[in-house]
């Protein structure tokens, strides 16, 4: 009986986890399921966007928090579990970073359903069009380096290595700086056109003797769609 009681002891915190998973699955099915009626329902373009965009992300993230819950809290009592939790908590850290990103994609679509291309003096939309593009990927790229940089300061082993890294970074900087400051000038440049915008998504354009329309402006380069339909590929800072 006591050999009983003291199996159960040893399986009681892999039992309490395995129902804090599924209570976490059941949640997340619930709440998705319920975007999508709602999504399928209603005309809120909110919850369209949500349902087609989020769905996973969200699915995903509530199991995770309900295990980060409790795995947090029993590991005070049981120290096995430390490695769970330090799974956990990197899994969580991901699917978190993930769902931001979602977020700021859901948001940057919301505001372009709210743009009228179709009448013909559309040149305020275009110019907040490539604004929003820009800004959104400048977002996107903080929140996966605010990520990483939770997910090394999370542990102690990686911040003290973190730490020790920082004491040569300055020859590093130095020597970075100099690599890479064709890629800076380019973001730099990329920065600038982005808000003088002397060039719009849509803009008419001859590039390389090419007549053109651009396509994308991205953070370091530009697609001009010509009148062959190729794409020509050309660096931010030749505009």
């Amino acid at each position: 009986m006591e050999y009983i009681l003291k199996v159960i002891g040893e399986q009681a915190p892999w039992a309490i986890l395995l129902l804090a998973g599924i209570i976490g699955i059941l949640v997340g099915f619930v709440i998705v399921r319920l975007i999508k009626l709602t999504a399928l329902s209603q005309d809120w373009k909110v919850a369209q966007l949500v349902s087609e965009n989020l769905s996973y992300n969200i699915f995903f993230f509530i199991p995770l928090v309900f295990l980060f819950a409790t795995s947090r809290t029993l590991i005070f009592q049981y120290k096995e579990l430390m490695i769970v939790y330090s799974i956990i908590k990197i899994l969580l850290i991901a699917i978190t970073t993930w769902l931001l990103v979602g977020l700021v994609q859901v948001a940057e679509k919301l505001f372009v359903l709210s743009l009228d291309f179709t009448k013909a003096d559309n040149l305020q939309e275009r110019r907040l069009y490539t604004k929003v593009k820009f800004i959104k990927r400048i977002i996107i790229i903080l929140i996966i380096l605010f990520g990483i940089s939770v997910l090394l300061l999370s542990f102690d082993s990686v911040r003290k290595f973190g730490v020790g890294m920082l004491t040569s970074a300055g020859i590093a900087s130095v020597i970075l700086g100099f690599a890479a400051q064709k890629s800076l000038a380019n973001l730099l440049a990329g920065i600038q056109i982005a808000f003088t915008q002397p060039i719009k998504i849509d803009d008419v354009v001859i590039v390389e003797g090419e007549w053109g329309r651009i396509e994308e402006i991205n953070l370091t380069y530009v697609v001009v769609n010509i009148w062959d339909l190729r794409r020509l590929v050309l660096p931010i800072t030749y505009f």
